[in-house]
């Protein structure tokens, strides 16, 4: 069962064989994760994608097999539900406080715009010439 981990939720951490300091909240969060360390899901069906991965956070979503070191913070899109056939619905609308539009310094004093990929929801800077 691993160590340090936190299960509350039918089937949360159902599968763990040996991962370590996994949270996972809401039935079947993190699911099928069998060795994977460090991760937190928060709600029905986060993190069910993972197995082995780590060091992800997964809040209103399933996350993708193979991604480690991400944070996935609800649905670009509808999400089939892995554990149970339905469908887990999109959401439409996201507030985050801090985050603003316009320049950016980065550590070499180049400059740099916040913006987002409203396919996949990531947000990134770009570089200002």
């Amino acid at each position: 069962m691993g160590n340090q981990n936190t299960a509350i939720g039918d089937q949360a951490l159902g599968t763990n064989t040996s991962g370590n300091n996994n949270t996972a909240l809401g039935e079947n969060a993190l699911s099928r994760l069998t060795t994977g360390d460090n991760h937190i899901a928060l709600g029905v069906a986060s993190g069910s994608r993972y197995t082995t991965e780590n060091n992800n956070i997964a809040i209103a979503n399933i996350g993708v097999v193979g991604e480690s070191n991400t944070i996935r913070l609800g649905r670009q899109a509808i999400q089939a539900d892995p554990t149970n056939g339905g469908n887990l619905p999109a959401h439409t609308a996201a507030f985050v406080a801090g985050i603003q539009t316009g320049v950016a310094p980065a550590a070499n004093n180049t400059r740099r715009f916040v913006t987002v990929d409203t396919t996949t929801g990531q947000l990134f800077f770009v570089p200002i010439p």
